[in-house]
């Protein structure tokens, strides 16, 4: 069954028939991260008719289902937008936080990035999820690229424990993971560059 026949299931109140669906889609051997990714909108629409606990457990079944098919990365391309259409939930947090350990254990300082980033609790869903996606995949000589600033920033370096070094046009910003003291920079000399 496809996500938008499931919505319209939510919507008329007919969440045994939702669960039953999405039992079989995610036991099916066809099915995909990729393609259940699209699903995260049934568990939104759950967590609006106020079935928020029932939406938690179906994302982590298909968590745990996908876990045993598929890599941990693989499995954050359904997860991730899983987490973001349930929202705070504290298992789905612990699975998806136990997929990163497991997708990224060879990245240097990562607990100290999963725990600025706030994927296992402390933070909103969408700015860890969105911390995470943006710190993990970059790399020496990427651009960084402000939303809502006009201004660009190459990252020169990407030293550990520290999170990242921006380098701004004369200027050397360093970024510190959680806990550590960060330095202060006056707003003369404050780059305007935001990473999110």
């Amino acid at each position: 069954m496809e996500p938008d026949s499931l919505v319209e299931l939510v919507k008329s109140g007919n969440i045994g028939t939702v669960e039953q669906e999405w039992m079989g889609i995610i036991e099916s051997p066809e099915v995909s991260p990729k393609k259940l990714a699209a699903y995260a909108k049934v568990l939104s629409e759950m967590c609006q008719a106020n079935k928020c606990p029932q939406a938690g457990e179906l994302a982590w079944s298909a968590i745990e289902s996908l876990s045993s098919r598929y890599s941990p990365s693989e499995t954050l391309t359904a997860a991730g937008p899983f987490l973001l259409g349930i929202g705070d939930n504290a298992e789905v947090r612990a699975s998806v936080t136990e997929l990163y350990r497991k997708a990224y254990a060879d990245c240097q300082g990562l607990d100290e990035l999963l725990t600025e980033a706030g994927i296992a609790g402390g933070r909103p869903v969408r700015r860890a999820l969105r911390t995470l996606d943006v710190c993990l995949r970059l790399e020496e000589g990427d651009y960084l690229a402000a939303r809502h600033e006009d201004a660009v920033a190459r990252i020169d370096s990407i030293e550990r424990p520290v999170l990242g070094v921006l380098n701004h046009p004369g200027r050397r910003t360093e970024h510190p993971r959680a806990g550590a003291p960060r330095r202060h920079v006056s707003s003369r000399s404050r780059p305007r560059i935001s990473t999110f």
